[in-house]
């Protein structure tokens, strides 16, 4: 151990507080856990982060119960990890040795309080979503607290019941507790050279030969070189308890990945029981990472970013991709003439823009809710809403209600180019906004965070086609018939028995924007790139196309397409993203097209209607900038907030510029002029959720919102588009 400086020492007072802030630094991981457990709940429901965050809370009873498991394994995971680092201090960092007494039940306890924050925040999500959900639920959601508690104190146990195999008390009389308190506590030094055993014990193993043969400057903190290893593997009291700690942990994050797998089985483990999975196994890693190289002033996050940065260079299968297939001979399809006559309809077109699982909710709502509409009151002059729509253009959460609303065209009992009935109508809008986080969750915990960790995993296929945006898209396919390709709802287009769509994407290597489409494009289109020229003779799932439109800012990975017919992934191309990054309200794709379509002289049209659809009002949303003080740190981010702001309000200024021009443009054309109408149908609330989930309460203001809003007023953009179709 070093000595204290002669400064120091005629100042107790500082050299106290750089040892604490010595110690504070060699537990930093585990403290930045704990400030996690503490934070999370925190940044859920009173900071910005709350639209993505705040619906994690929202659990069932068996979710509450494996949270509560969860949370107490993270806190207890600080205790362990901090007090072997802080016992071994002395020893492994030569700095004094750190008072830690014996573990106690009230340590026990308190640790376990840091989980309190966690459990608080699901009860205030319950009591807010009281009136939302049915008594009994509600009750065995309070209820369900209690089985989690005391199965998580089990699992302690059990791993305790570990320790002392490994820590064997015939050999180790004073080892420190790292997980249980002993009945009797023992006093005296906590570390006891294996010399002092009582009882004899066999020899040596292969392996402890081994280890004992590893220089003590590398070995102090883990090795007992001065003990009697006869009895037990020669390491240190405490690193039994925490291994059995781990691996009491691992086990049950192995038992819950297999069965909340959504390959293998429809239970769903809660997503933040997965984030507090991913917390604990990146305390276990990370201090067991700085406990080993602090001794050599080794920084440990330059250390992994070092080495995650090989990783991505030696194993490019850790990578994401998404699936494209060589289409079948003649499957070549080139839908002509989106606006030409039907009967019994006009001619429409519908613009969804992106945010997350209320976009999607709120685009299946206003599509399905329109076509009600004029079936009920008879508002629509005989003609189909169903069969007027000619494109959809759609963005991000957009596009996947969108899907839903194309994907019920000739289903559930309804004739080709027809919706089916109301009941079938409110189940799309139910799919629309049916949660998906879960699966999400499972896929980033598991499948991308076991390929990052062990990067040769990536070559066995089943990790490489689970990560999380590939479970996204699963879940999106649950109870559903939804394994059509894009070309399949081309030829569909081309008949005239579904609407054409464009699920909008953008390419992160050059920033134009991907069209996913099944109809025709003009060859000069500006700049955006079409699938399928950019990959001529290929066809995608639509919930792949879908997903590379709704690849929300690290939510889902940005992927690269892999040709199933290749097997050098190598060669896979581009990183696609959410198309919200070019256009987040799918204007720019349609009024392009539009024009393009208008332009053709077979197309006789002299009037048409084109639908907005909103998530979430962008323009009138309430001024934030003036409720606080701001300084030093909001200007650092300041280039980030202005790039978000401005992709909703500039976006949708943009847009409008555009669109007013095409109707500019038609209206005032010689010859033959076009009457462009537009209906804006938006959510009139400001704290939708940009997550994959919707509570009871938000898909309630969902159907409150249309109602109010829009069915119940005669003088609504709805009776707009009923008095347009009347004509």
């Amino acid at each position: 151990m070093s000595a204290a400086s002669p400064a120091l020492e005629r100042y107790p007072r500082s050299q106290r507080l750089i040892q604490w802030l010595t110690y504070a630094y060699l537990i930093r991981f585990p403290l930045l856990t704990a400030m996690a457990l503490i934070g999370i709940p925190g940044a859920a429901f009173w900071t910005d982060a709350r639209s993505l965050l705040e619906n994690l809370f929202d659990l069932s009873p068996v979710a509450i119960m494996l949270v509560t498991i969860a949370a107490l394994f993270a806190a207890w995971s600080v205790m362990v990890t901090a007090r072997l680092t802080l016992i071994y201090s002395s020893e492994r960092f030569d700095i004094p040795q750190a008072d830690i007494g014996p573990l106690r039940w009230r340590h026990l306890l308190l640790f376990g309080l840091l989980a309190a924050p966690i459990i608080a925040g699901v009860v205030y999500k319950t009591i807010e979503l009281w009136n939302y959900t049915p008594r009994a639920r509600n009750l065995w959601k309070i209820a369900a607290f209690a089985p989690g508690i005391i199965i998580a104190f089990l699992l302690l146990w059990m791993a305790d019941l570990t320790r002392r195999l490994i820590d064997s008390p015939a050999t180790n009389l004073k080892g420190p507790a790292l997980l249980m308190p002993h009945k009797r506590p023992l006093s005296g030094k906590i570390v006891r050279p294996l010399s002092e055993a009582r009882h004899a014990a066999r020899a040596p193993g292969w392996l402890a030969k081994r280890v004992m043969k590893i220089s003590k400057y590398s070995g102090r903190g883990y090795i007992d070189y001065e003990g009697d290893f006869q009895g037990r593997f020669p390491l240190l009291p405490g690193h039994g308890g925490a291994f059995a700690m781990w691996l009491t942990f691992m086990a049950l994050y192995a038992a819950l990945g297999v069965i909340t797998s959504p390959w293998l089985s429809p239970l769903r483990a809660p997503s933040l029981a997965g984030v507090l999975l991913l917390l604990t196994m990146l305390n276990w890693g990370l201090s067991g990472a700085a406990f080993f190289l602090d001794r050599y002033r080794i920084p440990v996050l330059i250390s992994t970013l070092i080495v995650t940065g090989l990783i991505s260079i030696l194993f490019p299968q850790t990578d994401s991709y998404y699936f494209i297939e060589v289409k079948k001979p003649g499957e070549e399809i080139r839908p002509q003439n989106l606006l030409a006559p039907r009967k019994g309809a006009k001619v429409i077109l519908v613009a969804a823009n992106g945010g997350g699982i209320q976009a999607a909710a709120w685009s299946a709502r206003v599509l399905t809710g329109i076509e009600a509409g004029c079936r009920s009151g008879g508002d629509c002059g005989g003609r189909s809403f169903a069969r007027s729509i000619r494109v959809i253009s759609a963005v991000s959460g957009g596009s996947v209600g969108a899907m839903y609303f194309v994907n019920s065209y000739g289903k559930y009992g309804a004739k080709d180019g027809e919706l089916p009935d109301n009941d079938a109508l409110e189940q799309v809008v139910e799919l629309a906004g049916r949660s998906s986080i879960d699966s999400l969750a499972w896929g980033l915990v598991y499948s991308d965070f076991l390929r990052t960790v062990a990067p040769f995993l990536s070559r066995v296929q089943f990790f490489r086609r689970t990560d999380r945006a590939r479970t996204l898209e699963f879940e999106w396919q649950r109870d559903v018939d939804l394994k059509a390709m894009l070309g399949d709802w081309k030829r569909d287009t081309m008949a005239g028995n579904r609407p054409g769509v464009v699920f909008n994407a953008t390419v992160v290597d050059d920033g134009r924007p991907l069209l996913f489409s099944t109809i025709e494009h003009d060859q000069n289109l500006s700049v955006a790139q079409i699938f399928d020229r950019l990959y001529e003779g290929y066809d995608t799932p639509v919930t792949s196309a879908v997903r590379m439109s709704a690849t929300f800012p690290y939510v889902t990975p940005a992927a690269r397409a892999h040709r199933r017919d290749k097997s050098d992934w190598s060669q896979a191309e581009y990183h696609v993203v959410d198309g919200g990054y070019y256009d987040n309200y799918g204007m720019a794709t349609l009024v392009e097209c539009l024009d393009n379509e208008l332009d053709k002289p077979e197309v006789n049209v002299s009037e048409l209607m084109v639908i907005r659809i909103h998530s979430m009002p962008v323009v009138n949303s309430p001024d934030r900038g003036l409720e606080k003080k701001r300084g030093f740190y909001y200007q650092m981010g300041v280039p980030l907030t202005a790039l978000n702001n401005v992709r909703g309000a500039g976006q949708l200024s943009h847009g409008k510029v555009e669109f007013d021009l095409l109707q500019k443009r038609w209206r005032e054309r010689a010859g033959r002029k076009v009457d462009i109408e537009v209906a804006t149908f938006e959510y009139p609330k400001y704290d939708a959720p940009l997550s994959w989930h919707l509570t009871d309460k938000q898909k309630q203001a969902i159907e409150n919102a249309w109602k109010e809003k829009y069915v119940d007023d005669p003088n609504s953009d709805l009776s707009k588009v009923k008095k347009f179709l009347a004509r």
